[in-house]
């Protein structure tokens, strides 16, 4: 199949990279960069100055009990939502988190699954790494589909030292379809994911009950 991006022109590659300043080293890591880029026509561009958040790579996982056919959302007071005045700014989203320094992000991926629901995650399937908002941050989301068992599942979670307050949501396969298409799920990472699952949920579910991961 021919490449859609393909062009017969030499795709622009270089970038100049004059000066790094942090701003703020707070939470997160907020820096102003100093750069040129190579531009469509082979020239650089004129100098830029670009502000950026650096929050590196985090993970994104939304969970899936095969035996029960649910899924697992979580809800949380989300700073975003309630700046754009959402009518509910405690988000139904996935479970996701920051990837420690020298954490592998499958290892990332359980250990917050089990910080904001209490599940241990049995299997992983990569659902794929998007970049959240490249023009403002170099987040970089690792999205995963796991496999808990939900028999127990439910309450509120989080951890008390950062402050979290999570409640867990346990949904039918047509419920959570149903929260995708009517504008109740906000999060874009979360509607991905569940917009994956539903082309590929069957495929995994019968790849998991068959125990052929």
């Amino acid at each position: 199949m021919p490449d859609p991006f393909a062009s017969p022109k030499r795709a622009p590659s270089r970038v100049a990279l004059h000066s790094t300043e942090t701003l703020s080293d707070e939470h997160f890591l907020f820096e102003r960069l100093v750069l040129q880029n190579e531009t469509f026509d082979g020239s650089m561009s004129r100098i830029l100055t670009r502000e950026v958040l650096r929050s590196g790579k985090v993970v994104v996982i939304l969970l899936y009990d095969p035996v029960a056919d649910r899924l697992l959302l979580t809800q949380q007071f989300r700073i975003g939502a309630y700046l754009n005045q959402l009518s509910n700014p405690w988000l139904f989203e996935c479970v996701a988190g920051m990837v420690d320094k020298g954490e592998a992000s499958d290892a990332a991926a359980r250990r917050e699954v089990l910080e904001e629901t209490g599940r241990d995650v049995r299997d992983l399937e990569l659902i794929g790494e998007y970049l959240t908002s490249p023009g403002i941050t170099d987040e970089f989301a690792a999205l995963y589909l796991a496999r808990v068992d939900m028999t127990t599942a439910g309450g509120v979670h989080g951890l008390a030292g950062e402050a979290e307050d999570i409640r867990t949501h346990i949904l039918t396969r047509e419920d959570a379809v149903a929260a995708s298409a009517d504008g109740s799920v906000r999060n874009a990472m979360t509607q991905i994911a569940l917009l994956w699952f539903q082309l590929h949920g069957v495929e995994v579910k019968k790849k998991w009950l068959d125990g052929t991961v």
